[in-house]
């Protein structure tokens, strides 16, 4: 089983049994089947204002890593597929889809930072070393993977902005031969540029050291595929700290 996919089963299996017990009187008080999950009978039999609490921000912190996650894979698909070619409808369509998932990224990381912020608060009040010490435990490995899931979505809208102002100020490479040639110093970035062009003595219109090396002849689409491995090489990172999350969610769960 792909490890992504343990450290979700984790998590919504918490999901689960931190599930805040109803506040509804039971209609019957026959002794529970064999089915009746363990944990969640512990749960309604022993839960207090402060696991209804830690339950209820921790599920919320869970949903929001698991929606982030969701969106990350989807980025991920999406930057392998597109086609950046200049000029194209593919082009403007692709970018507008990337430029959603972004903002469902930064929409599910900034409600996970809300419930972590919670969280913490309760941790601040919490007088009992051990259970302060589980309850870090979870908070700091969730909120990393949070955290984690923020940097990717920030890089994916530079990405797309970076598309959007290449358009803009695109040359050719006549163009930007001839504004060396008259000017004496390169009107655009390297990565604004085309070809290979090559000049050794012409600063970028930032200033700084001259350009000494040829221009990167990656392609836009290419660029998607790097940023695609990039994106899914990180998302390693973020599924272990949310599968250390879920252990220490357990430990908090048989606690209450």
């Amino acid at each position: 089983m792909p490890a992504h996919l343990t450290a979700h089963s984790l998590l919504l299996g918490i999901l689960l049994t931190m599930a805040p017990a109803s506040a509804q009187t039971p209609t019957t008080t026959s002794t529970p089947t064999p089915t009746t999950p363990p944990l969640k009978l512990i749960i309604r039999i022993r839960a207090t204002v402060r696991c209804a609490q830690i339950a209820a921000h921790s599920n919320a912190a869970i949903s929001s890593a698991i929606r982030g996650d969701q969106n990350l894979t989807t980025a991920v698909s999406a930057l392998r597929d597109i086609n950046l070619e200049p000029d194209t409808p593919s082009r403007t369509q692709g970018l507008h889809r990337l430029d959603a998932i972004g903002a469902a990224i930064a929409r599910s990381s900034r409600n996970g930072d809300g419930e972590i912020k919670a969280l913490r608060a309760l941790i601040a009040k919490e007088t009992d070393p051990v259970v302060k010490k589980q309850l870090l435990d979870f908070v700091n490995s969730l909120g990393g993977a949070i955290y984690r899931q923020k940097k990717v979505g920030r890089d994916l809208d530079g990405f797309v902005a970076g598309m959007y102002a290449k358009a803009m100020y695109h040359v050719d490479e006549d163009q930007e031969k001839m504004m060396i040639y008259t000017n004496g110093r390169r009107t655009f970035t390297p990565m604004q540029g085309t070809g290979s062009l090559s000049i050794d003595s012409a600063p970028d219109r930032l200033g700084g050291d001259p350009i000494t090396r040829p221009l990167d002849a990656l392609t836009d689409t290419m660029m998607a595929r790097i940023a695609a491995g990039d994106y899914h090489h990180r998302a390693a990172r973020i599924t272990n700290d949310e599968a250390t999350a879920a252990q220490a969610a357990l430990v908090i769960a048989n606690g209450c």
